[in-house]
């Protein structure tokens, strides 16, 4: 008796907290302004690895310049594609490691303003 009602009270549980939590894929990214990097933010969420190629060629911007100082809400721009389940744009923009030597007076880091609608 106890298990049929422990099992009960799981199965409404799960159908009232199952259908207000949305997954990455149910959820549609929008960017709070037009600038050049959020627009590559949305496309990096949104988008396929093609429509980030054509993303990136609109703006100007090589793909290595994309990579390296592009974030997204304080991430790398592929870290915040996979995410979102974008997972060609993360491997088509993967987070750059090891030692650079940059001249700090010349690097400027642009970032995306993101928000998210349902």
């Amino acid at each position: 008796m106890k298990t049929s009602k422990l099992a009960a009270i799981a199965a409404v549980l799960a159908v009232t907290f199952g259908s207000t939590v949305a997954s990455a894929s149910d959820l549609i990214v929008v960017g709070k302004d037009q600038s050049r990097p959020t627009k590559l933010c949305v496309t990096a969420a949104n988008g396929s690895t093609v429509g980030m190629v054509v993303a990136v060629k609109r703006s100007g911007w090589s793909m290595k310049f994309v990579r390296d100082n592009i974030s997204c809400n304080g991430q790398s721009i592929g870290q915040f594609a996979a995410m979102y389940g974008s997972e060609g744009v993360q491997r088509l923009l993967p987070a750059s490691y090891g030692v650079k030597i940059i001249d700090l007076a010349q690097v400027k880091k642009f970032s995306g303003n993101i928000e998210l609608s349902k």
